[in-house]
């Protein structure tokens, strides 16, 4: 071990290649010189990017949830780390138990989770409230003072009793966008999105626009999605409007070095996200990686959002529950090969203002400064 330079990070709920986790930090911090370890769920134990991938079994049930947790926390234990990068809130269980073995733990709150619980429609109406509110109570038992990594400027408001932090952005890594070099589809204009499937994601309604676009159009229409699709229902309900379009692509979850090679060849982007609190303060990945390609985007009008627009001139903001307002700025797009043209070469050259690298510096530094203190 390096002293220092050696981490481990954890994830029991991710995909072993999710995109910030394996891609952007432990990729990166491998890059970096650092001996990089991530326990995630995997049928096997592997090396890739430098990265040491230890292999979690997948459980099922709730029971199989904590096993797979006290899994990783053995497999933590044994690698020879002195910083552990936990990544997901049902982590924090073991984060006690592993900071009385003397290694620095650090927590990345991807989003602001208890937030994210009043949104989840798989979960039944009358208990997200006070499901929202024990798991608020829960994140400050076990967060604590920190050290936490935030993926977001304003989670450092929403966890007041954090005093030791650092904020890491969910920028791109453009070195790895921008020597892609895909052809755009051809025998259709393509619009499309990356992330996780949701319909508080907007991935319906944006289909359901096109398919009514269509309706009322000869020109040939294409949607790529791709991502984790949250439930059987949305999938099958997606693939039905789909097939009204003259080319429907869902693969579900890839990995990000492969997913984004087939939103460089789509013409528009999208990410249109609903009007919830933790979206409405979050910048959207995706809007950076399609500014990387040279892609125009269709954005949800918030704040940030709009600011990102407005001086970029990159794309076209648009309120998310208007529904005319959204397949107008589609047509606009579709239709118009100048407009899509200037968006994506304004975005593309100013795509270098969000790089993931200076955001990698900040967790770099947590890390010297945290096990210091």
């Amino acid at each position: 071990m390096v002293d220092g330079l050696s981490v481990v990070h954890i994830s029991t709920v991710h995909p072993v290649f999710d995109n910030r986790i394996f891609y952007k930090e432990c990729s990166s911090l491998a890059e970096n010189g650092w001996q990089v370890t991530l326990v995630a769920t995997s049928k096997e134990d592997f090396v890739k990017n430098g990265v040491k991938v230890r292999g979690l079994r997948e459980q099922t049930g709730l029971i199989g949830r904590f096993k797979k947790i006290w899994q990783a926390y053995k497999i933590a234990r044994s690698c020879d780390a002195n910083i552990i990068h936990l990544h997901d809130p049902e982590l924090l269980l073991i984060k006690p138990l592993l900071r009385l073995s003397g290694k620095l733990v650090v927590y990345d709150a991807h989003e602001h989770f208890s937030q994210q619980i009043l949104i989840k429609n798989w979960l039944p109406a009358i208990i997200r409230k006070p499901l929202s509110f024990a798991m608020a109570m829960y994140e400050r038992m076990f967060i604590g003072r920190g050290p936490v990594v935030f993926a977001e400027d304003d989670y450092i408001h929403a966890y007041p009793y954090v005093n030791k932090y650092k904020v890491a952005l969910n920028l791109p890594d453009l070195q790895k966008i921008t020597n892609i070099d895909e052809s755009k589809y051809k025998d259709f204009t393509a619009v499309g999105y990356l992330g996780g499937v949701t319909e508080a994601r907007g991935c319906l309604k944006v289909l359901e626009a096109l398919v009514e676009i269509k309706k009322q159009s000869k020109e040939p229409i294409g949607y790529v999605c791709i991502g984790r699709f949250e439930s059987k229902p949305l999938q099958d309900k997606m693939e039905q409007l789909g097939a009204k379009l003259d080319f429907y692509f869902a693969p579900g979850f890839m990995p990000f070095e492969d997913g984004i090679k087939y939103i460089a060849r789509c013409h528009i982007g999208m990410a249109l996200l609903d009007r919830t609190p933790n979206y409405v303060a979050s910048y959207p990945t995706k809007i950076f990686e399609y500014m990387a390609l040279g892609i125009p985007f269709i954005v949800s009008d918030f704040p940030i959002n709009e600011a990102i627009v407005n001086e970029n001139n990159c794309g076209i903001a648009v309120d998310p529950d208007d529904k005319d307002a959204l397949m107008e700025s589609l047509n606009l797009l579709l239709n118009s090969d100048d407009v899509r043209q200037r968006f994506g070469e304004s975005g593309k050259l100013n795509s270098g203002k969000y790089e993931w690298n200076k955001q990698l510096e900040h967790i770099i530094d947590g890390y010297h400064q945290w096990q210091k203190s």
